[in-house]
């Protein structure tokens, strides 16, 4: 386990970190899974996704000056993209949340009061904070 101020980080298998978010009354934890790619940047892709000089922005790497070429800053042609996941660990078992459907399984016995809540309050699975409101209603 690692802290990080009041952000907590731990490990749930060999190559996955996640953070957790949540401990609840019956044992049961949310952590925050983050996954990452590097996509290449689309700024200089010219028409029909190829890349030609009269369609695209060219970046150059030095510039010639008095005779001599001058070093420019690297060009960053990639981004960061980063998904995030939210799992539930409930007695050493990883579920992934993405929808209401994904709790049926988990709390089957109270699957309709969930259900009413979920129509009441209209939880967004993507909204950390929503989610924490609707899994601390499955654990009363």
């Amino acid at each position: 386990m690692v802290s990080y101020g009041s952000r907590i980080f731990i490990p749930i298998n060999k190559h996955i970190i996640v953070e957790l978010l949540k401990t609840f009354n019956d044992g049961s934890k949310l952590l925050l899974k983050r996954l990452d790619k590097i996509d290449k940047s689309n700024d200089n892709i010219g028409a029909y996704g190829g890349s030609t000089m009269t369609a695209s922005v060219t970046k150059l790497s030095s510039m010639a000056f008095m005779g001599h070429f001058q070093e420019l800053e690297i060009a960053n042609n990639y981004i960061p993209i980063i998904e995030k996941r939210f799992v539930l660990m409930k007695n050493g078992k990883k579920y992934t949340i993405s929808r209401l459907k994904s709790l049926k399984k988990i709390y089957r016995s109270k699957w309709g009061e969930i259900e009413e809540y979920a129509a009441q309050n209209k939880p967004d699975f993507k909204n950390q904070q929503d989610l924490i409101e609707l899994l601390e209603f499955c654990t009363k």
